[in-house]
């Protein structure tokens, strides 16, 4: 239940505002780090495993993944054909996971306020790409009608 937030706060704010994005985001990034940073042990293990039905990256990323093509506003999916919203997607979730694997293999050197950051500022820019593009599309669909 880690990831369970409130699967309407995207439709909750505008993206135009990164700073307001920011301040947002940043309560549920903090959540999720800290428990990672609880179980730092067992994440340490999980990650040292060398076992073929179980990559523990890889599996993170997959529910990661999954969470967040559910928790993208509607006008997203109404205005953007679905490999767009999946190359997004892709491109988002592999970022962020690849800063947390990155941060799990320096065992946890880096303090949570400035994984978050790195995060955030990455995530917040595409997010906000993805928002104008949406944006962009639904003013040439006002136009054509």
């Amino acid at each position: 239940m880690l990831l369970k937030w409130d699967t309407d706060l995207l439709n909750q704010f505008s993206m135009s505002r990164k700073k307001d994005v920011y301040i947002i985001l940043y309560p549920y990034t903090y959540r999720i780090l800290d428990y990672f940073r609880s179980k730092q042990k067992l994440i340490n293990r999980l990650c040292k495993m060398n076992h073929q039905n179980l990559d523990f990256i890889e599996v993170m990323h997959k529910t990661y993944h999954d969470y967040f093509v559910q928790v993208l506003p509607e006008p997203f999916y109404a205005a953007l054909d679905d490999s767009t919203i999946e190359y997004y997607s892709l491109f988002m979730t592999n970022g962020v996971f690849s800063i947390i694997e990155k941060w799990f293999k320096a065992n946890f050197e880096e303090s949570i306020d400035d994984v978050i950051d790195k995060i955030l500022v990455l995530l917040i820019t595409n997010l906000s790409a993805l928002y104008l593009e949406v944006e962009s599309q639904a003013k040439k669909d006002r136009q054509d009608n």
